[in-house]
């Protein structure tokens, strides 16, 4: 019995001599264990992070393809609005060109129809008397005249209608 005491005796020592280093042992797992779990969260941090930052580059790649697209867009804007102040300006010509226009055109059909109410008329450059083949090649050219002021009126009001129709496309 002494024996055995003996050697539970030495056993405790022994038991107590190893305690020291199985706490040391214990606290360096913890310890060792507590590191893990935070590089595992590090870890899936760094994973959400990096899955983030894709989507982000992805999105960025959307944007720089929006942002192309609204540039050409634009530009294109910029050329329909300075083809439409051509086409605004050439209107207006248009027009100001027909308002003179018509009152000319007024002016030789009363001129014309003075020359052929009359049997006399006056040259219109020196005042004197017209024979009746001047009078009639007078009418004639101003008729022609006419014709050319009428078909200009004409095609400047076609003009006006096409951009009418191409400004409201």
């Amino acid at each position: 019995l002494e024996q055995i005491e003996k050697t539970a005796s030495q056993f405790r020592e022994y038991d107590k001599q190893r305690e020291e280093p199985r706490s040391l042992i214990q606290d360096a797992r913890a310890r060792l264990e507590q590191e893990g779990s935070g590089l595992l969260d590090d870890q899936q941090q760094a994973q959400h992070e990096e899955d983030e930052e894709l989507q982000l580059l992805e999105k960025l790649g959307n944007i720089n393809s929006e942002l192309e697209l609204a540039q050409e867009q634009l530009a294109q804007l910029k050329q329909v609005e300075e083809s439409l102040k051509i086409l605004h300006s050439t209107q207006t010509e248009l027009r100001a060109e027909n308002e003179s226009l018509k009152p000319e055109m007024e002016k030789l059909k009363e001129r014309i129809f003075h020359l052929e109410e009359s049997d006399q008329a006056e040259c219109p450059l020196c005042g004197q008397p017209l024979s009746r083949n001047d009078r009639l090649a007078l009418i004639e050219s101003l008729q022609a005249e006419g014709q050319e002021m009428g078909d200009r009126h004409r095609a400047n009001r076609k003009r006006q209608q096409e951009i009418d129709n191409e400004a409201s496309n």
